[in-house]
């Protein structure tokens, strides 16, 4: 490929994108704690052979983590990048995106800037980034075949594989390929059946060496994991808890209610293991539960789109007003290049980017569909990207068309645009928390983290914690999850050999530990047997460890 002066100018966005990043995780320890739950459970699986993981665990995602484990040795390190680097590259990605489709610089420039900083994509630590990894992926791709406009078969083979690698990370994603390999088949059929012609299907060379690498990690996946939709039990935690969820707002509860979703879906339930079952067992409570999330996923939709514009961490205004601006400046425009203009240039922009409209679709339907079933995501609307950007692309392509700005004018806005931007760009402090529960004010587990390594302990550390805090610690923490098992003390205490635990509320505030006398009485007296108390100033829960560990352990 020919390297021009224009191609420098994009490559100039890496440099500055990284401006952006460093604004935004700036003394990010101060303010972003550690997982503790999904993104953390794949840091604790990188203890194991990966090659043994069923198809549904994503073990394309744990593999990418093993790579980067040999370079960032510390999980406590790995996990921070991992947040960092899925935040940077979905932005980075979708600038190269739009300037493929022929969008000008200035437009890309703010878009993809918008797009890093929506709260979206930027700073959670709740949840795994797998959504942020397989868009970043669908994305390049879409780049990758810009100029298969008129090589439909081509485009639909390499994102049908594609499509099949990513299932690896996010198992719905066969539904995704299945039906691309749906519409590959009537192609085929519409073109040489029907209108009588040859396929004509040409790959250079480049071409033939990249689908053979995609077809070799694909097989070599599929002999390994087998099918990604393996059942794992996911499919009944995530419908367990997320009715669980809608429970909640119904009944107004507090949020340590959780706790007990497992008693409330069996309740209503039964032992339901997935979607069809749970409706045999109870259909209205089904539906309600459905027509809920339809009615939440409809007005998040509403609510998200405008983040794409104005990321609502920087223009703190009401949605509904986003709204009224977006669409102002949207007929405004159109009327400046005139109705008949920008109908033709839709007509003509739709016709040559119907099959990737198709292929955006396919991949954001699956999470549509889990929106509805299980509930509406935050990651899940993450997958609806790429067909949402896709779509806004070709409602405001057409006005773009016949604008004309001189090349100068163009540098001018775009140098001042990133001045302004550098000063109105957020920090991670003034993010809100996975689902609006607190701000990222001070970190909690990352301290705690930090005082046990300080510790030095080099023997071994039974470690009890709802949790997942033993993977941050060292090799020889081995953790053991909290299960409520009773009697408290003689099954869990003295059985597994404790020496250490993590006390947060959630241990205190379980129901069968308030039923369990033999808990009442360890909490008690744990001082008289023998255990010592950590306790951070201004943190949540605290640590409690067996004596003989730092007189032995070091």
């Amino acid at each position: 490929m020919k390297f021009t002066k224009q191609s420098f100018v994009d490559l100039l966005y890496i440099p500055i994108s990284l401006v952006f990043l460093f604004i935004m995780f700036r003394n990010y320890t101060q303010f972003l704690d550690i997982s503790m739950v999904d993104e953390t459970g794949y840091m604790e699986l990188l203890n194991f052979n990966p090659f043994i993981y069923p198809g549904g665990y994503g073990p394309l995602y744990i593999i990418s983590y093993k790579i980067l484990y040999q370079f960032i040795h510390d999980f406590v390190n790995l996990h921070y990048f991992a947040i960092i680097f899925l935040t940077w590259l979905p932005s980075v990605v979708l600038f190269y995106f739009l300037r493929s489709r022929r969008v000008t610089y200035f437009v890309a420039f703010y878009l993809s800037w918008a797009f890093m900083f929506t709260s979206y994509i930027a700073a959670f630590d709740w949840w795994s980034r797998t959504a942020h990894y397989s868009i970043a992926f669908i994305f390049m791709l879409f780049v990758f075949t810009t100029n298969y406009k008129k090589q439909v078969t081509k485009q639909l083979l390499f994102f049908i594989l594609l499509a099949r690698i990513l299932a690896y990370v996010r198992p719905e994603l066969v539904v995704t390929s299945y039906g691309l390999i749906g519409f590959l088949v009537l192609h085929i059929w519409y073109i040489k059946w029907y209108r009588k012609q040859n396929l004509n299907i040409i790959f250079s060379k480049f071409e033939k060496f990249s689908f053979s690498i995609l077809l070799i990690v694909f097989l070599g996946m599929f002999l390994i994991w087998k099918s990604p939709t393996t059942n794992t039990g996911r499919m009944y935690f995530a419908l367990g808890q997320h009715y669980k969820f809608n429970t909640m707002l119904w009944k107004h509860q507090e949020r340590k209610e959780f706790l007990h979703w497992e008693e409330t879906f069996k309740a209503q339930f039964g032992d339901s293991k997935t979607f069809s079952e749970m409706y045999k067992n109870n259909p209205k409570e089904t539906i309600k539960h459905v027509s809920f999330n339809i009615q939440h996923y409809i007005q998040q939709t509403f609510e998200f789109i405008p983040e794409l514009f104005l990321p609502k961490v920087v223009f703190k205004f009401n949605y509904l007003i986003k709204w009224l601006l977006i669409i102002i400046v949207y007929f405004g425009m159109i009327s400046r290049v005139g109705w008949n203009n920008y109908w033709r240039n839709l007509k003509i922009l739709s016709s040559k980017h119907f099959v990737s409209i198709f292929i955006a679709l396919a991949f954001a339907l699956p999470s549509v569909m889990a929106s509805f079933v299980i509930y509406p995501r935050e990651h899940y609307f993450i997958m609806q990207l790429v067909f949402i950007v896709y779509l806004l692309y070709l409602l405001f392509m057409p006005i773009f068309k016949d604008f004309k700005v001189q090349q100068n004018i163009q540098a001018f806005t775009t140098v001042g645009l990133f001045i302004l931007l550098v000063f109105i760009s957020p920090n991670v402090q003034s993010y809100t928390r996975y689902n609006n529960f607190y701000t990222y004010k001070k970190p909690n587990y990352l301290p705690y983290i930090q005082t046990i390594r300080a510790m030095e302990i080099d023997t071994t550390v039974n470690f009890l914690s709802f949790e997942i805090l033993p993977v941050y610690l060292g090799k020889n923490f081995r953790g053991h999850a909290f299960f409520s098992k009773q009697p408290f003390y003689d099954s869990i205490i003295v059985a597994q050999q404790i020496n250490m635990m993590y006390i947060s509320d959630v241990i205190i505030e379980d129901k069968r530990n308030k039923k369990d006398s033999t808990f009442s009485y360890f909490m008690n007296n744990y001082p008289k047997l023998g255990w010592q108390k950590l306790q951070l100033e201004g943190k949540r829960g605290y640590i409690i460890y067996k004596k003989e560990l730092l007189e032995n352990g070091n």
